[in-house]
């Protein structure tokens, strides 16, 4: 463990142990996307002394242990990736695997960290109770909210699948205009439109379109992907992308629950509103928009 952190903390990484808040996440694109999905809310993290890091996998330990509360005793949020479902390839197409969701385990691994003891006894008891069941062609186990909802009171945000997956119905617009950034051939862009268009849908893609879609993402890099589709996500006005998706809140702005409660992006949107409750007082997305900045919601070919 000394080893990890001795090589995680260079100069660029060392800034954690000086931020005011701190998110772990596990690579480049949630590195870039969440801040950028923060300011699309008027939301700026480097107001706050907010810093985003990436431990480049899935080992959060390492890091979680160093500001846990028997070390430096500073107080972090997780975002990790929930991989709820695995696609195997074969020779004789696609053999689904009922994985043990692996990300509910890595928010138990950590809670424990934390001294949440009691927490990650439930998150434990919890995850073998879910996995007993199935899992779906689509979507998500029965109950699995209710060990996504626990694991947050941690400080530990576990999606629904990736990133890109989960993020497909918000953006959309930006993931579509991105993938042509990079790729000009009809049937290639055909292809990851017809995929975007699976996976984005209130009924979910099949796991391998899932893959498939990721497959795309990846072929082109997942951290040069994001870092392009986030300076379009920066610009664009949140809270009229989620009236677009047909989700209205009933008073002006968004609850905690009703963020919590949008398809593939609740996870991401859940953590930035309780970070922002944390840091500035207010909610995420509140009636009166911020005015820092220029928003727009067209997005456009980046150069």
């Amino acid at each position: 463990m000394t080893l990890d952190l001795e090589r995680y903390l260079n100069v660029t990484r060392a800034e954690i142990l000086f931020a005011r808040e701190v998110i772990f996440v596990e690579g480049a694109a949630d590195a870039y996307l969440l801040p950028a999905l923060a300011e699309a809310a008027g939301f700026y993290f480097d107001d706050y002394g907010i810093v985003v890091s990436s431990v480049e996998g899935t080992d959060f330990a390492p890091y979680a242990t160093l500001l846990s509360p028997k070390a430096l005793n500073r107080r972090h949020w997780v975002l990790t990736d929930g991989d709820a479902a695995n696609v195997k390839p074969t020779a004789k197409g696609a053999e689904r695997t009922a994985n043990k969701e692996p990300g509910l385990w890595r928010a138990k691994q950590l809670a424990e960290l934390a001294g949440r003891d009691s927490i990650s006894a439930d998150l434990a008891n919890g995850i073998e109770t879910l996995t007993e069941a199935d899992l779906p062609e689509t979507g998500s186990r029965p109950n699995r909210s209710l060990l996504i909802e626990l694991a947050r009171e941690a400080r530990i945000y576990v999606g629904d699948h990736t990133l890109e997956v989960d993020i497909a119905r918000l953006l959309t617009k930006e993931l579509t205009t991105t993938y042509e950034a990079f790729r000009t051939r009809s049937d290639s862009r055909q292809a990851f439109a017809d995929l975007l268009a699976a996976v984005a849908s209130d009924c979910g893609a099949t796991q391998l379109k899932q893959s498939d879609f990721i497959t795309k993402i990846e072929n082109i890099g997942k951290g040069r992907f994001a870092q392009r589709l986030a300076t379009l996500v920066a610009n664009l006005d949140l809270h009229s992308r989620l009236a677009q998706i047909g989700t209205r809140p009933d008073k002006g702005g968004y609850s905690r629950a009703e963020l919590g409660r949008i398809p593939g992006a609740g996870t991401i949107l859940t953590l930035l509103e309780d970070l922002s409750q944390a840091v500035r007082g207010i909610p995420l997305l509140s009636p009166a928009p911020s005015t820092r900045g220029t928003n727009n919601d067209e997005g456009g070919q980046v150069e």
